[in-house]
């Protein structure tokens, strides 16, 4: 298979300002390596049920590298105020062709998120050499658990009318699903699971179809996912979380976890063979489960696996910034800059064996507050201290 060949121009991005993130760690350390990439961002809707694709499918968003110029963009969404964001990307424009076959990465959002609900660090990756791709997935609202509700949407289905009941909702969704394991199983199942793989099978079909977006471009031998909150025990269940072993989903070759947890998984997690980055933030207990099983997943998975804790971070630093434009809020905000530098590094490492992708993920820098790795044959290295609520439970070492 024809390697990846993708530019990467390492600086120190400007504008990043400390205020904008609380308990910044020693000002003598490196800040986080971004840069704007090889690549423009180019972003496509396909509309895959209005075609032969699978009837839950209906909206594709797909992020890809292009050489042509960006211009202002605002994202499609209905809902809550944020559901639309701005940016700077060049719509349906022709993918370059210098790089490919390109990378692969699935995006799931979070619970009653949208397709483009990590469209800035899908940006990101596409401008340097991936293709990422993102749905709406059909989730839920108590009390029956049938009825489709999002507080934004790309596609159609139906939105809050206020930000309370979105959050009465959502309590209500965690503490039923809490409280449940295997009722959260059956609907990560149903809503998430089954869902993503049709959209891999979907997705990877462009691959081979003459006249599509993305005939020819794709490395279908190096696909990741990466996960948001409910998306990341989404990725985490199709790695080999899930404890029946038929959902484990041999395509993903990576996975990145942004702010998920163990539960419905725990007890199984150690049977993950993919290499595992979770990351999440100093201010971010999850919502369900145990305080600790941020960091306990990363403690049980087997190696390479990986563990970044974001100083600063709560839960929703992990999706787009209201306030910020797209294009460039890594560089205003420290936060976005540890999550989009070591989601690529650690991606670059373990999907595209980029040489030094390693040393920039082992780096420590400034906006990360406990930074932890083990590869193959390693000892495991540490750096910094765990937010208070996971310290007590901190299994030191590993497998």
């Amino acid at each position: 298979m024809k390697e990846p060949r993708r530019a990467h121009r390492w600086f120190v991005a400007p504008l990043l300002t400390a205020a904008l993130v609380a308990g910044c760690l020693a000002a003598d350390l490196p800040l986080p390596p971004t840069d704007r990439g090889g690549f423009s961002a180019g972003f496509s809707l396909l509309r895959p049920a209005q075609e032969d694709g699978p009837p839950g499918l209906e909206v594709l968003a797909v992020w890809y590298p292009t050489d042509a110029v960006e211009a202002a963009y605002e994202y499609p969404g209905r809902g809550l105020a944020g559901a639309r964001a701005a940016s700077r990307v060049a719509v349906n424009a022709i993918p370059a062709t210098r790089g490919a076959p390109y990378p692969v990465v699935v995006a799931a959002h979070g619970l009653f998120g949208s397709a483009i609900g990590l469209a800035y660090l899908a940006e990101y990756l596409a401008r340097h050499g991936y293709v990422v791709a993102a749905m709406d997935y059909a989730d839920t609202m108590p009390p029956d658990y049938t009825r489709q509700v999002a507080a934004q949407r790309v596609g159609s289905g139906e939105v809050f009318t206020s930000g309370l009941a979105f959050l009465t909702t959502a309590g209500r969704w965690a503490r039923d699903l809490g409280a449940d394991p295997a009722r959260l199983l059956r609907y990560l199942e149903e809503r998430r699971l089954q869902p993503t793989r049709e959209l891999l099978d979907y997705l990877l079909g462009l691959n081979d179809r003459a006249g599509s977006v993305l005939e020819g471009l794709l490395n279908t031998d190096r696909v990741g996912m990466m996960g948001h909150s409910l998306g990341g025990y989404t990725t985490l269940g199709l790695v080999g979380g899930h404890p029946g072993p038929a959902w484990r989903d041999e395509r993903i070759k990576v996975a990145v976890l942004l702010s998920a947890g163990l539960l419905p998984y725990r007890g199984h997690v150690s049977q993950v063979a993919t290499p595992v980055m979770v990351m999440y933030g100093e201010n971010d207990p999850p919502g369900l489960g145990e305080p600790e099983d941020r960091y306990q997943t990363y403690a049980e998975v087997t190696r390479p696996r990986a563990v970044i804790v974001v100083a600063g971070a709560e839960h929703l630093t992990f999706s787009n910034p209201r306030s910020l434009n797209l294009a460039d809020c890594w560089e205003r905000d420290r936060r976005l800059a540890v999550i989009v530098a070591y989601s690529l590094a650690f991606l670059d490492t373990y999907l595209c064996a980029v040489p030094e992708a390693r040393a920039r993920f082992e780096q420590p820098t400034q906006g990360v507050l406990y930074h932890a790795y083990q590869w193959p044959g390693d000892t495991e290295q540490t750096w910094g201290e765990l937010p208070p609520f996971v310290q007590q439970r901190r299994r030191p070492g590993g497998r």
